[in-house]
This record gives structure tokens, C-alpha cells and sequence, in this order.
């Protein structure tokens, strides 16, 4: 019952944002995604009903230029994206600095940096002691390619 429940609350969300798109004033956006196979299929079928051009490619300062908005997928594109701050700075979706990517991207230093600054009673902490089952990841690493379930 629940399944059916949430399929007619989202049909109708959708439903009402297709109609509120077409409804609205503003102008149809060009929007530049990252060239990231494995997202394209998915965020074409969410952008199909709408007016907006979407577009797979390279973030270069030539097509940085063309778009309306740009939406990097990939640590690499948004390295690539704050290497142009001066192109991007009307960007609607703000894109992190180098600084903010560097600590979300390192487990043990955003660690330290939340519970520096007051959150450190409200992550766990293993202090090396895991209790079974856990997820092991790298420090650094990129979609979780490298993370383990340890069962026993």
C-alpha cells in the first residue's frame, strides 16, 4: 500500500512541476552537464518533459560561455570549473571552492574540521575499534569504488 502511495504522491509531484514549468515566465535554461555516462540516461529522462536544452561535454572556457547553467558531476569538473571563477561567477548553482571540495573529499579531515567547530558529539567516532558489521572505505576515494561491507 505504501508502494502504490509514494508512486501517486511522486506522479503527482511531477505532474504539477511539468505544468508549473510550462506555466512559468522565464525563459527555457541551456544546461551544461558533466560527460558522465553513467548519469546521462537518468538525467535526460528527468529534463524530457521540460523545456530545457540539456548538453553533455568538457567544461573549456569556450563552452563554459554558451550556457546557462552549469552543473559539474565529477571532482575533476569542478576543479576544472574553479580554474575559470571568472566565467562562473553568475553561475545560479554555486559551485565549492577548491578548499571546500579538498575537505569533503577527505574522510579524516572533515572529521576533524566538524568536530572542531562544535559537531564532534554528534559524529562517530571508531578511535581504530569497529564493531561488526561496518563499511570500509579509503580516505580519499571517488563514488565509493573502493568501499567493503565487512560482515564478520
Amino acid at each position: 500500500m505504501d508502494l502504490a502511495r509514494n508512486r501517486l504522491r511522486k506522479a503527482r509531484y511531477l505532474a504539477l512541476e511539468l505544468l508549473l514549468s510550462r506555466l512559468h515566465p522565464i525563459r527555457p535554461l541551456k544546461i551544461l552537464f558533466s560527460d558522465e555516462d553513467g548519469a546521462k540516461h537518468l538525467i535526460q529522462k528527468g529534463f524530457s518533459l521540460t523545456r530545457h536544452q540539456v548538453a553533455f561535454g568538457k567544461f573549456t572556457r569556450d563552452s563554459v560561455q554558451e550556457f546557462d547553467l552549469l552543473v559539474p558531476l565529477t571532482i575533476a569538473d569542478i576543479d576544472r570549473l574553479n580554474g575559470m571563477r571568472d566565467l562562473i561567477v553568475n553561475n545560479p548553482l554555486p559551485i565549492p571552492s577548491d578548499a571546500c571540495v579538498r575537505l569533503c573529499d577527505d574522510k579524516t579531515m572533515f572529521y576533524e574540521f566538524l568536530a572542531a567547530n562544535g559537531f564532534g558529539d554528534v559524529t562517530p567516532r571508531t578511535d581504530g575499534a569497529f564493531t561488526i558489521p561496518y563499511l570500509l572505505k579509503k580516505r580519499i576515494d571517488d563514488t565509493g569504488r573502493n568501499s567493503h561491507f565487512i560482515l564478520s
